[in-house]
């Protein structure tokens, strides 16, 4: 399935829905150049922010993916429903979406945030996780993709590129 990052992040934002991206995307924005295949976000948990990313989800008709068993499952998007799981992989029309309420080695949206990058995209506006916190996930996930991108990352980081 091929991504549209710009037609998710439109959405999300045109929902008013308070958000970091994080991962690969996060990545390519600070000049990365790994590919991704997905849009990975960390969102704020207030419950007015999960009414909204709810609407939008609904909207966009998202349905949770399973990658090892290769199913979509249909959901109602409620707050409720979001506050199931921390970490949330779905497909939509533009593209898989991964919502992570805790990616690894934070606790959340109010962390990363602390010192996240905006980056205009078009007609909107984006905030982004800092470079060292994009190190700090993928440290902590410790896969042999995340690994394999650090070297990059910290080089990116020394150029003071999220400046």
């Amino acid at each position: 399935m091929r991504i549209d990052p710009e037609a998710l992040l439109e959405e999300l934002t045109r929902h008013g829905v308070r958000f970091l991206i994080i991962g690969g995307i996060a990545g390519t924005l600070h000049g990365s150049p790994y590919p991704t295949d997905d849009l990975d976000i960390c969102p704020q948990d207030g419950e007015k922010n999960l009414e909204r990313l709810a609407r939008c989800l609904e909207e966009l008709e998202a349905k949770e993916w399973d990658p090892r068993k290769e199913i979509e499952v249909r959901f109602e998007w409620t707050p409720e429903t979001l506050k199931v799981d921390k970490t949330w992989i779905l497909r939509t029309e533009y593209g898989h979406l991964d919502i992570l309420f805790e990616p690894s080695g934070t606790q959340g949206y109010r962390d990363l945030s602390r010192d996240k990058v905006q980056y205009e995209l078009g007609a909107f506006t984006v905030d982004v996780v800092s470079v060292e916190g994009l190190i700090r996930m993928k440290e902590a996930a410790g896969r042999e993709r995340d690994l394999e991108q650090l070297p990059t990352l910290r080089k990116l980081m020394e150029r003071g590129s999220q400046t």
